[in-house]
Parts: structure tokens; C-alpha cells; sequence
């Protein structure tokens, strides 16, 4: 599913954002009990302006694939509206995961569990919600993608994949570069099948001297899909 998810990427020209979240990386206020990915964005570049899914096409492209979401509420009736705004300003200052969860819960006109459990992977801190503004047509087209796009089953959910990010880093902390290939070993070869598109065709020990010039050359010669690329290009 890997290959063919890669290639749905590759032809589409499809660009997801994602949030990782590990104690590798730096603490988030409490260190994550687990490390896990959530995707906060989805982007289809095209050949002009890109062109962003709005939340019920996150969710939807993300149960397909099989992805990992964050704890989604809509609130499109002006009571709703008003009971969130009240509730942040109750909690902002010292609410914790699950009370704010609980609150949201009780006043959101539609709730989306995320794909793990903020409490059982991250813990009680909670370092803040991302507000959007969507259309009055969101709420009609989320319930329709909980109706064709059920939660993914958990099939597999105990495979073992091998050792996690802090046991690789752990292994190889005295030395970055064996810490990199490592990882990029460990994920497979259909996440990354050419190892030189990040150590260049000289091998590790050669990549700061030469790093393969055909990315810049291929960033160089792509139509660009906004101004500041553009400009960069030039």
C-alpha cells in the first residue's frame, strides 16, 4: 500500500503537512509518552495556486490512506459558536487535555476522534487548539464523509514494525549521520527506495562535500506555484 500510496502522491501532485511529535525532537511542555504523526494539512500543488483540503477532505483522504488525524470539532450554529468561545475562555489558562476534550465534547455540533488518544500518547498538557473558519456547508459535508469513510480498522495494529525512533536514536546518539541512515533504513524502501537523494551518490561520509546537485537542478526548472518561489528561483 506504501508503493501505491507514494505514486498516488508522485501523479497528483499531492504535498501533506504533518506534525511529529517525540521527546527525540524536544519536549511539548510534558514529555510524549508515545511518538506519533498527525497530518494537519493536505495539499494538491497543481500547476498554479495550490489548492487546500478543507477539513472534511482531510479527514476523508485520511481515513482512504489510512492516516493519522488530530481530535477534530465543528461548531456551525452560532450557539455552539458562542458555548466554544466561552469554554476557551474558561480553560485557556490552566485546562488540561481532558477536561477540554470533555467540554468540547459536550458543546460541538460534530465530534471526530482522533486516531490516538492525545491523554494515552502525549499526555495532560495540552499546548493549544487550531481554530478555522469553514463554510455553513461543513458541517453537511463532514457528516457525509463519517458516513462513506468510517474509522479504518486496526488490522495489523500489532505488526511489529520494528524498532521505534527513540531506540534508533538512542543506538546511534554519538554520531548524526549513522543516526539518519539508520532511520531512513528502518522505514523501508518504499518510503525511501535511493538513499543519495539525501547523502548524494558519494556515499555518507562524502555528503556535505557532494550532495546531489540534480534537486536544485530539478527545484531550478519546476514550474513554480507561487510568487515567493518564483522569486527564489530567479
Amino acid at each position: 500500500m506504501q508503493a501505491e500510496f507514494n505514486d498516488f502522491l508522485e501523479k497528483n501532485r499531492i504535498c501533506i503537512s504533518m506534525e511529529l511529535v517525540t521527546a527525540v525532537l524536544g519536549d511539548h511542555g510534558q514529555r510524549p509518552k508515545d511518538d506519533y504523526a498527525v497530518v494537519t494539512a493536505v495539499t494538491e500543488l497543481g500547476h498554479g495556486k495550490p489548492q487546500f483540503y478543507s477539513t472534511p477532505e482531510v479527514i476523508s483522504f485520511c481515513r482512504k490512506w489510512r492516516l493519522p488525524t488530530n481530535h477534530v470539532w465543528l461548531f456551525s450554529t452560532r450557539k455552539s459558536a458562542t458555548s466554544f468561545f466561552a469554554a476557551y475562555d474558561a480553560l485557556c489558562e490552566e485546562g488540561t487535555a481532558t477536561p477540554v476534550c470533555k467540554a468540547l465534547d459536550e458543546i460541538a455540533d460534530i465530534s471526530v476522534p482522533g486516531s490516538k488518544d492525545h491523554v494515552m500518547v502525549q499526555g495532560e498538557i495540552l499546548e493549544g487548539l487550531v481554530a478555522r473558519i469553514v463554510s455553513r456547508e461543513s458541517s453537511v459535508q463532514m457528516e457525509e464523509v463519517l458516513r462513506n469513510f468510517p474509522i479504518p480498522s486496526l488490522d495489523g495494529g500489532d505488526s511489529d514494525l520494528g524498532p521505534s525512533l527513540r531506540d534508533i536514536c538512542a543506538a546511534n546518539r554519538s554520531d548524526e549521520k549513522q543516526q539518519i541512515k539508520s532511520l531512513l533504513e528502518n522505514v523501508g524502501s518504499s518510503m525511501c527506495p535511493d538513499h543519495r537523494d539525501w547523502f548524494g551518490y558519494s556515499g555518507l561520509e562524502a555528503q556535505s562535500r557532494n550532495a546531489d546537485k540534480s534537486v536544485v537542478t530539478h527545484f531550478l526548472q519546476a514550474h513554480p506555484t507561487d510568487y515567493a518561489t518564483k522569486k527564489l528561483q530567479v
